[in-house]
């Protein structure tokens, strides 16, 4: 399936130690269920590094089919102890196959594409080390499939989501170097980076709505593995907490 589409997360937050280079994004699930609905959802999303909004929408252009479009941004405030901080942002879009295989139950699955970027400063870095800038910044791009489960009702939806993610980092640029988890030995950034720029991740997420029929309050929480680097810097879950806006056909 080839889809035009972009989409991605990239990081905002840093560890005490070491940047943090890709922080999850919450999923849009849409439970579509009929020929030109539509679903709207945008909102905060936050982990254990990272703070930020999103806002993403899915159209039903056929009776099974539909298109996928949004993006997000990422953000830290500077860390007033040793001035670290982060930012970052992504669009994504995609396309895919949605069917009612009860009347409450709605299977779906979405092939995704995603770009963006991320930056992280540690300038307080530059006196240890005054060759260089204290920073790293990157592209990333994204190929994922989302397949999902869910109940959709007219005042309640609860789904059950799956992201298969591959990311690549491209363009990586800066001089950043910290010191190793170990405390003992500096280690470039870049170097790593380069070295492990190829990421394969499952996100498994719960998404609960709840509200009127046409908007409901939704709240999503996810966890993300890397199955290719088990230590990879990274946050392992998200939480997000927003709206859902359905326009039915006809409306």
């Amino acid at each position: 399936m080839k889809t035009l589409l972009l989409y991605f997360v990239f990081l905002t937050a840093l560890t005490a130690c070491s940047p943090v280079f890709y922080s999850p994004s919450s999923q849009h699930v849409p439970l579509l269920t009929e020929e030109n609905e539509v679903a709207v959802s945008g909102g905060y999303v936050g982990s254990e590094s990272a703070e930020g909004m999103t806002l993403k929408a899915a159209y039903a252009v056929s009776p099974n089919w539909a298109l996928m479009a949004g993006g997000s941004l990422y953000f830290r405030g500077e860390d007033t102890n040793n001035a670290k901080s982060g930012s970052g942002g992504f669009v994504e879009g995609g396309a895919g196959y949605f069917k009612q295989v009860s009347e409450k139950f709605v299977f779906e699955t979405y092939g995704l594409l995603s770009y963006g970027g991320m930056n992280n400063r540690f300038p307080q870095s530059v006196a240890d080390y005054p060759n260089t800038n204290g920073k790293i910044n990157a592209d990333i791009f994204g190929v994922a499939v989302q397949p999902s489960l869910g109940f959709k009702s007219r005042f309640f939806d609860a789904a059950l989501s799956l992201r298969a993610n591959r990311i690549n980092y491209m363009n990586i640029r800066g001089s950043l170097i910290t010191q190793n988890s170990d405390q003992e030995t500096a280690g470039s950034q870049q170097t790593y980076l380069s070295d492990h720029r190829g990421n394969f991740l499952l996100e498994p997420a719960l998404t609960l709505r709840g509200g009127l029929e046409y908007l409901k309050l939704q709240l999503q929480t996810g966890v993300s593995f890397n199955l290719s680097h088990p230590n990879f810097p990274q946050d392992a879950s998200w939480v997000s907490v927003g709206l859902v806006y359905r326009r039915p056909a006809g409306r």
